[in-house]
């Protein structure tokens, strides 16, 4: 955190956040594997971000400043907030639509790198700068709930806490945004997972002795549902296969003839081949092709394929 404006009339601060992806491996018993170090949480503001920015303003944030500085915590300023680069499937209009009705104007680049390639525009990094009258401490608690909406990330377990942390932060202002619901269903977006998971397995399993429903078990089971569902789906890719488990169920899907199971972890690659070994001879499954990769490579065996899956792993 420094400072390149302090005056009378103007302060200008910048906050600049780098997690060490070296730190973050070393203590993972993994930490041998590839997969320890890709990762675009080093180089995006995110969830990671706010839990700094939240450190470093406490007092902003909770408007609890020191006595001599209370008269200023419901004080409107002209505020400027620059941040990125955000990873953001949102389109560039649907970001706007978060921050215009707070009041902010909304400015969105792309950076000034040149591609070779036409990346830039397909890409989903963006730096967002909004400008508006507001409160130091209600820019902030703004910014803390909506970056992590943007980004659909958060690096933590979501829980109750969770919930009333949202409620805490968007007090004044989110119960009135128009798009309160989305917000909301971004925040927390296991928490009605969690909800329909809670409800399955009291309503499906009332022996405490059979196994319980799993969460990876729904999002597979939809996944699935979906696929089958689909006129075209001959050839498929799962990236991310990790040890096999989605893969081996699209191994019995009728009318694939083909399954790319991509994946960067040689150790998990090992273990899915025994899982595809011990249901090889099934007439009805088709034996997926394991190729070491993953969504940061580009690979011509991939191309023309009728399906590709990304399953998020829930965090």
């Amino acid at each position: 955190m420094f400072f390149s404006q302090f005056n009378d009339e103007e302060v200008e601060v910048t906050f600049f956040v780098t997690p060490d992806s070296i730190e973050l491996s070393r203590n993972n018993s993994k930490a041998y594997d590839i997969t320890s170090y890709i990762n675009d949480r080093e180089f995006v503001v995110s969830s990671i971000f706010c839990t700094f920015l939240r450190t470093a303003l406490g007092t902003a944030i909770n408007g609890k400043p020191k006595e001599e500085y209370e008269p200023w915590v419901n004080h409107l300023f002209p505020l400027e907030f620059s941040f990125g680069p955000v990873a953001s499937h949102l389109s560039d209009s649907e970001i706007q639509e978060l921050f215009y009705p707070l009041g902010f104007e909304v400015s969105i680049t792309y950076g000034e790198i040149d591609y070779n390639m036409d990346f830039k525009e397909k890409s989903t990094a963006r730096y967002i700068t909004i400008k508006g009258s507001t409160t130091l401490q209600m820019g902030l608690r703004q910014l803390f709930v909506l970056i992590p909406v943007l980004d659909n990330y958060k690096h933590y377990y979501i829980d109750e806490k969770e919930v009333d942390k949202i409620r805490r932060y968007g007090e004044g202002w989110l119960d009135e945004h128009p798009h309160r619901e989305f917000i909301l269903r971004q925040a927390l977006r296991f928490e009605e997972v969690y909800r329909l998971l809670e409800i399955q397995t009291k309503q499906t399993f009332h022996n405490e002795s059979e196994p319980k429903l799993r969460l990876n078990d729904l999002r597979y089971e939809k996944i699935i549902q979906k696929v089958n569902q689909l006129d075209d789906k001959e050839s498929i890719v799962d990236f991310g296969s990790g040890e096999g488990k989605l893969s081996e169920k699209l191994g019995f899907v009728s009318g694939v003839r083909e399954i790319l199971a991509v994946e960067p972890s040689e150790a998990a690659i090992l273990k899915a081949l025994k899982r595809f070994e011990k249901v090889e001879q099934n007439e009805n499954f088709v034996m997926p092709t394991q190729i070491i990769g993953s969504l940061y490579y580009f690979d011509e065996r991939l191309k023309n394929k009728d399906i590709i899956i990304l399953c998020e792993r829930a965090y």
